[in-house]
C-alpha cells in the first residue's frame, strides 16, 4: 500500500509540476526577448530542476520576482538510470539552449544507481572532460525547487491516500542532504501543490 500510493502520488504531483515549470526552451527564449533585458548581476547560479525539457520553478520565480540572473547560470537535471556506473566523462550533456554566449547553460547528469551523487564535486569535475565549461563554482549559489504538498478536494487519489502520501511527502530525504549541497549556499523554494 505504501509503495502504490508514493508511485501514484509521484504521478500526480509530476503533472502538477510539469504544468507549472513549462518548457525550458521556451522559458530561455522569454529571457532572452525581454524588454527591458534582464539584469544581470554578479555571480554564478545553479537552478536544480527535476526534468531536462522543464524550467525549474526556482528559476521562474527568481526571473520573476527580482527580474534579474546571475552571469553564470547553469540549469541542472539529474536522472538516476538502470545501470550500475556511469564513466565521469559520460556524465554530463552541456547545453547552451542556442544562445552561446549569454552565460546561460543546461547540463544534464546521469549517475548509476551505485555511483554516488554529490552535484559540487560533479560540476567541478566536468571540466576536466569538457573545458568549454569554464563556471566559476567557488561561490556558486544552489537553488531547488521543492513541492510542498497539500490535499485539495481533487479526485485524483483517495483521501486517505492522499494523507498517507503527504505524511511520507514531509518524511523524505531533504534534496539538499542528497545531493550533498553547501547549506550555507542553498537556497530552497517551495511551491504549492495541489494533490
Amino acid at each position: 500500500i505504501i509503495i502504490t500510493t508514493w508511485i501514484k502520488g509521484q504521478r500526480v504531483v509530476a503533472r502538477e509540476r510539469r504544468a507549472l515549470e513549462g518548457s525550458l526552451q521556451g522559458f530561455i527564449d522569454k529571457i532572452q526577448h525581454e524588454q527591458p533585458p534582464v539584469r544581470r548581476v554578479p555571480g554564478t547560479a545553479v537552478y536544480i530542476g527535476h526534468h531536462a525539457d522543464l524550467a525549474p520553478l526556482a528559476l521562474h520565480a527568481t526571473f520573476k520576482d527580482l527580474h534579474e540572473l546571475q552571469e553564470q547560470v547553469v540549469i541542472l537535471s539529474v536522472e538516476m538510470t538502470t545501470v550500475a556506473h556511469i564513466p565521469e566523462d559520460k556524465r554530463a550533456v552541456i547545453d547552451d539552449l542556442g544562445y552561446e554566449h549569454d552565460g546561460i547553460r543546461h547540463i544534464h547528469l546521469s549517475f548509476g544507481f551505485h555511483d554516488k551523487v554529490n552535484i559540487p564535486e560533479t560540476l567541478k569535475s566536468i571540466h576536466l572532460y569538457n573545458p568549454e565549461f569554464n563556471v566559476n563554482l567557488d561561490n556558486a549559489a544552489y537553488f531547488i525547487s521543492l513541492s510542498r504538498i497539500i490535499p485539495s478536494k481533487r479526485h485524483n487519489l483517495f483521501r486517505w491516500r492522499k494523507s498517507l502520501y503527504c505524511l511520507m511527502a514531509r518524511n523524505a530525504i531533504s534534496t539538499s542532504d542528497y545531493y550533498k549541497l553547501p547549506i550555507g549556499r542553498t537556497v530552497e523554494m517551495s511551491s504549492l501543490i495541489r494533490l
